[in-house]
């Protein structure tokens, strides 16, 4: 599956977990880390456009910017 868009970004403050949500044509994904860990998902996204599924590098660049987003504000909370 190539993911083609971001579907969602969810914050659980309760766990301190994010889920990234990607779409593409096969379907639909949802990856969910620790907070602590979105650097080391941002860099899969950005170096090598590899997860579970091949990511575009538009919907890559999306991702980072919403991820980062998440973690912004949820350093303010």
């Amino acid at each position: 599956m190539k993911a083609t868009a971001v579907s969602k970004v969810l914050i659980d403050h309760a766990t301190d977990r994010v889920t990234l949500g990607l779409t593409g044509d096969d379907g639909d994904i949802e990856i969910t880390v620790p907070l602590a860990r979105i650097p080391t998902l941002a860099a899969s996204l950005i170096y090598d456009g590899e997860l579970a599924v091949h990511v575009d590098t538009d919907t890559a660049a999306l991702a980072l910017a919403c991820l980062n987003r998440v973690r912004e504000v949820h350093a303010q909370l």
